[in-house]
């Protein structure tokens, strides 16, 4: 029987026990990188555009264009949280 084990799940604590900043840092990098790479350009893009970017009009308008793919992507997101992979996703974008 073949399994496929992520390598991207969160560490545990055992993982971590006495390692140093740089490591933990690598380590939680790939878990949160997307989370913290959106946060920073929301930010970037807000700081550079402040007129335009943070509106409630860009708002609406990002949430009503892309409603589908995220939710979606929520729900892609559970396997991915338990360290399996669910293709049926790529589907429901598709269609």
């Amino acid at each position: 029987m073949q399994s496929l084990e992520s390598s991207a799940l969160e560490p545990t604590k055992a993982d971590l026990a006495g390692a140093s900043l740089r490591t933990r840092i690598l380590r939680f990098l790939p878990v949160y990188g997307l989370v913290i790479l959106t946060a920073f350009l929301i930010i970037l893009f807000s700081i550079l555009l402040p007129n335009t970017f943070p509106t409630l009009l860009n708002v609406r308008s990002i949430i009503s264009d892309k409603a589908i793919i995220a939710l979606l992507s929520l729900g892609a997101m559970i396997p991915m949280a338990a360290g399996r992979i669910d293709l049926t996703v790529g589907y429901g974008i598709v269609l």
